[in-house]
């Protein structure tokens, strides 16, 4: 590592943990590729306001922004340049180890993820995950903190809010 152990936060420390837990894994922390087949924003047009059953499954990639864990059930957003959208994990969808090692993902990490669209309870438009792949494991926490959509633009309430 080029950075002494001794100059790293708590948080860089607890990354740089999971990045040798991931590895242990046999889980690549930098995949080389990932052909994705929709942004976000083209996957969210795929379901139609007021359809309810399964939709076209889809393969998008982006940054980790939100998480959500619930037991054996986990909620994330990831964002790309179009968007974001909201997935669902589900431990009996991915198998016990590959729904062990959501817990080495972090805020700020770039996952690939491929299943098919559905609509939750509230009406999002979801990813029902069956395959997750880590495309990049991030060592530094994000300089931004909470973000939230208003009249369908993105407001950063602390950090950065220049995006250039």
């Amino acid at each position: 590592m080029s950075e002494d152990l001794r100059e790293l936060n708590f948080v860089q420390k607890a990354r740089r943990e999971k990045l040798d837990a991931l590895t242990q894994r046999g889980i690549g922390p930098y995949a080389y590729s990932f052909d994705r087949t929709h942004t976000s924003a083209e996957a969210l047009g795929l379901h139609p306001e007021g359809q309810q059953d399964e939709g076209a499954a889809v393969r998008v990639a982006g940054r980790i922004v939100a998480w959500r864990a619930h037991g054996k059930t986990t909620f994330a957003h990831i964002a790309d340049d179009s968007g974001r959208i909201q997935l669902y994990f589900k431990k009996d969808a991915l198998g016990e180890t590959a729904y062990a090692a959501l817990d080495l993902f972090d805020i700020g990490d770039i996952i690939g993820v491929s299943g098919p669209l559905f609509r939750t309870r509230t009406g999002e438009v979801t990813v029902r995950v069956v395959d997750v792949e880590l495309l990049s494991k991030s060592l530094r926490p994000l300089p931004f903190g909470k973000e939230e959509v208003v009249n369908g633009q993105t407001v950063r309430h602390s950090g950065f809010s220049d995006p250039e």
